[in-house]
């Protein structure tokens, strides 16, 4: 069981991706996980995220967007937009390097619900979410360890409406996690 925090400042453009740029995000979340297939030290983790907490800031036009803005060319209203998310499918491979410190792949995929249309008027205020990266774990205690990461996050409505711009970011991510159980 864990928390984490990221944050990403201004989302680059993927011309396969996120239209986006310029936004800054922040996550607050919590992840169980539960490890499903050890091979050696190594081990192979499913689990489920949660995120109560996105808040991304940011009035950026999307790449190719025709809606309105204003004469700075940045999309009228708030710029700051707020969601809550779920991920059911979080997969982690992780890799001692010795008794207190280790490296670990991971990618998850779910849903974010924002208070409003994202990230432009047009866009759809629940969305897809995909991201992937990796880091370090440092034991700290017994059954505690501190982690640091990088991961690609990637959110889209999936051309569930005309509008689809996306939005990505380089989120780096703190963590601290706790065994339950054995």
């Amino acid at each position: 069981m864990g928390a984490f925090v990221g944050v990403a400042r201004n989302s680059p453009i993927n011309p396969r991706l996120g239209q986006t740029p310029n936004r800054d995000h922040l996550f607050l979340g919590l992840q169980a996980q539960t490890t499903v297939l050890k091979i050696g030290a190594s081990r192979l983790s499913w689990g489920v995220q949660l995120v109560p907490l996105a808040i991304v800031k940011g009035r950026s036009a999307p790449r190719g967007y025709s809606g309105p803005t204003d004469a700075e060319g940045l999309i009228p209203g708030d710029e700051t937009a707020y969601a809550y998310g779920f991920s059911p499918f979080v997969i982690e491979y992780a890799l001692p390097l010795g008794s207190r410190l280790g490296i670990f792949g991971a990618a998850a995929g779910g849903l974010i619900f924002f208070n409003k249309p994202f990230p432009v008027p047009e866009g759809k205020s629940n969305n897809f979410t995909i991201e992937y990266g990796g880091g370090v774990s440092l034991r700290v205690g017994r059954r505690t360890w501190l982690q640091a990461g990088y991961k690609y996050h990637h959110l889209s409505n999936a051309y569930r409406e005309l509008v689809n711009p996306g939005l990505d970011g380089h989120v780096a991510y703190l963590g601290f996690w706790k065994r339950i159980g054995k």
